[in-house]
């Protein structure tokens, strides 16, 4: 289920008796917490506050906990890429335009802490944690950046550095080649949107070409699919449906 809009929680908060015990004020700051998805604002806050309707405290950590879950099953790239070769759904935040993202079964795995020499195909991790707002990369071109939410802008100066130093390492020609790939669950996947850059702690309104250049993606995990032992990508059926479509407006 995709995230809701406030006024849309309110109304279902109001209009369907068993969520009638959580709070309009609540509802709110659960929402300033942790976004609009239905599961976690709602159903998951209900069924603890119809047992214990003065527990706000167990209500809000049930929620947190929940999205730590979610979290935490795509936290780990390595545990995706060790499951076998998996199709996703990928989205360019250019145009809309919906394509497929095949990642490869236990590629190569480096780890690193200056960027060097690529090996095409490996899959690298920082030692230090929240390298250049990145948290691999897919060589050569493959910037995959980790999130839960559908807010997550990207610290200008360290990334420009880290672009300089895949120029350098020629791992790529210019910035035009990178492609930044957001790893978000199913739940926000239809509506995450291209994401601004930070100038210090302030959204940039003048991004340097550099970063401009950069292409951004987003591609949706199944994490239910995931949490049960299936595949986190697609279905065979849904990648044939989708490959239809995008056959069909091409025409």
């Amino acid at each position: 289920m995709a995230p809701w809009k406030l006024p849309e929680l309110e109304e279902c908060r109001s209009g369907i008796g068993d969520f009638g015990v959580i709070s309009e004020d609540f509802l709110k700051e659960l929402y300033r917490l942790i976004g609009g998805v239905p599961r976690y604002v709602l159903e998951k806050p209900k069924n603890v506050l119809s047992l214990a309707p003065n527990n706000l405290t167990r209500a809000m950590k049930n929620a947190y906990e929940r999205v730590q879950h979610a979290l935490d099953n795509i936290r780990d790239p390595l545990k995706l890429m060790q499951r076998g070769e998996c199709t996703f759904r990928f989205k360019d935040l250019q145009d809309n335009s919906e394509t497929t993202f095949n990642i490869p079964p236990n590629p190569p795995v480096e780890f690193f802490d200056n960027i060097n020499d690529v090996t095409p195909g490996s899959l690298y991790f920082p030692r230090i944690t929240n390298f250049a707002c990145v948290d691999a990369l897919l060589a050569p071109n493959h910037l995959l950046q980790i999130t839960v939410s559908e807010r997550h802008p990207i610290k200008g100066e360290p990334f420009k550095k880290l672009l300089g130093s895949l120029v350098k390492n020629h791992w790529i020609r210019t910035s035009e080649d990178a492609q930044l790939i957001f790893i978000v669950p199913q739940d926000i996947y239809g509506d995450f949107k291209k994401q601004s850059y930070l100038k210090g702690k302030a959204v940039d309104t003048d991004v340097p070409e550099v970063l401009k250049d950069v292409k951004q993606y987003v591609l949706g995990v199944g994490l239910r699919a995931a949490s049960t032992g299936g595949s986190p990508g697609m279905t065979r059926e849904a990648i044939e449906a989708l490959r239809s479509n995008t056959a069909l407006e091409s025409l």
